[in-house]
């Protein structure tokens, strides 16, 4: 739900994430704060589990996510001030966690709930919430009918979530992304996307690197579909849904 508080594309200059490893770049409170010369606040492209290994250097080079890859895509502008958006990238290790405790996925979005007021009560107004991947489907990955159950669970929350807290906080801009879409358009066409038939199918290829985090190619693609979501002021309609 877009609002009038939205300031466009254009004007946004700084992201704010709340991730998990497909977002570590391996900053922590003691790296200096990012600032335009240096966005990340490491360098670039900062310890990333985008990984492959230089036989020559005997050593694993360390490339952009999709973090790395907006920086890269949109070259941020130095401003006096600038609108911020707050982007929340969570929920893998959450339906995994579920999955094994047999807790509910209502718990985590409640938290997720509660922390969201807590920025909003603090003068956030731009969110952007990203669901969960298929991770039931990754090759490599017995099926788990608990673990598909848990991710769409997840999905179909953070939906309402979102829905409701725009209904409820009439100056919110609120947005969805959906990896799950992403992901899945990926695996079912891979040759779209410029990745061999096979790298559907494969532990470590050209899609993913261990069976879980993906490539930077996939991350490039990732930060292209996010920024469109944005430029297009949330109109991406292909990925504002999931089939539960």
């Amino acid at each position: 739900m877009i609002r009038p508080i939205w300031p466009g594309f254009e004007e946004l200059k700084h992201i704010v994430i709340f991730g998990d490893s497909y977002s570590d770049i391996g900053y922590d409170r003691r790296a200096p704060h990012p600032h335009a010369d240096n966005p990340l606040g490491v360098d670039f492209p900062g310890f990333t589990l985008c990984c492959r290994y230089d036989e020559a250097a005997d050593t694993y080079i360390h490339e952009p996510n999709w973090v790395g890859h907006v920086i890269d895509l949109v070259k941020a502008e130095p401003s006096a001030f600038s609108p911020l958006i707050y982007d929340f990238a969570i929920g893998i290790n959450d339906c995994v966690w579920n999955v094994r405790t047999n807790a509910s996925v209502n718990d985590s979005i409640d938290q997720l709930w509660s922390l969201q007021q807590q920025l909003y009560d603090v003068g956030a107004s731009i969110f952007c919430f990203v669901d969960v991947p298929p991770i039931c489907d990754y090759p490599g990955h017995r099926a788990s009918p608990k673990l598909r159950s848990a991710v769409l669970n997840w999905s179909k929350a953070l939906r309402e979530m979102g829905s409701r807290f725009s209904t409820e906080h009439e100056d919110a801009t609120v947005l969805l992304w959906s990896s799950w879409a992403f992901f899945s358009r990926i695996l079912t066409n891979p040759t779209t996307y410029g990745f061999l038939e096979d790298d559907a199918h494969e532990v470590e290829g050209g899609i993913l690197v261990d069976g879980l985090h993906s490539t930077t190619r996939v991350h490039r693609l990732i930060a292209e579909e996010l920024l469109a979501l944005l430029r297009s002021g949330g109109s991406s309609a292909e990925n504002l849904s999931v089939d539960v």
